[in-house]
């Protein structure tokens, strides 16, 4: 068996689709993990704890440091919590493109940059597909051609404005959400549907 071979798999007793076996460094001195771990260890070597998790996107194996794998953990749960207001923003009408515009405005809010526009960008997109999602059950007898601002999780002023509302056409051309003259940093108003 060949060198490649060895190191990539693709010889004898090798299954289709299977994963090459890859070695694993300890991720604080090197030394060559043989086998490498299947589930987190001390290093035989510098006796440091290495930790072991699995790449969602490709099955890999990684070998961190105890700090790279409270971080690998962190950012795991982001995405799940993520994925999670994904689900909930599917569920209750808003597109995806309309998620991630809202998304990257709050971003760049924390950031403490201009976001407003893409912010607007979002209102007029969740519009857009209120519009478009009801446009087929309007002809069964129910009216979706109406929206309603819920504003009851926002400032005083956005308070005011729960409860208003709009046709789609009229709220696309006023756009009162965000609410310019909102107290907070971010707006909070979103859209509901009326059902007549």
């Amino acid at each position: 068996m060949g060198v490649l071979q060895r190191l990539f798999g693709g010889g004898q007793g090798s299954r289709p689709g299977a994963r090459p076996v890859v070695a694993a460094a300890c991720p604080y001195c090197g030394v060559i993990l043989d086998p490498p771990p299947q589930r987190n260890r001390k290093c035989p070597a510098c006796k440091e704890n290495i930790i072991v998790r699995t790449r969602r996107a490709d099955g890999a194996k990684l070998f961190l440091t105890a700090a790279n794998g409270r971080a690998f953990d962190e950012q795991r749960k982001k995405e799940a919590a993520r994925n999670s207001a994904l689900r909930h923003a599917r569920s209750i009408g808003i597109a995806d493109h309309a998620f991630r515009q809202k998304e990257q405005a709050l971003f760049m809010c924390e950031q403490r940059e201009p976001h407003l526009d893409l912010q607007r960008e979002a209102s007029k997109a969740q519009l857009r597909e209120i519009g478009g999602t009801y446009a087929d059950l309007a002809a069964g007898g129910h009216s979706f051609d109406e929206v309603r601002i819920l504003g009851n999780a926002c400032c005083d002023i956005c308070r005011k404005n729960h409860g208003r509302q709009f046709s789609i056409p009229d709220a696309l051309e006023m756009l009162p959400i965000p609410n310019e003259a909102c107290e907070n940093d971010w707006c909070n108003c979103t859209w509901t549907t009326v059902v007549e």
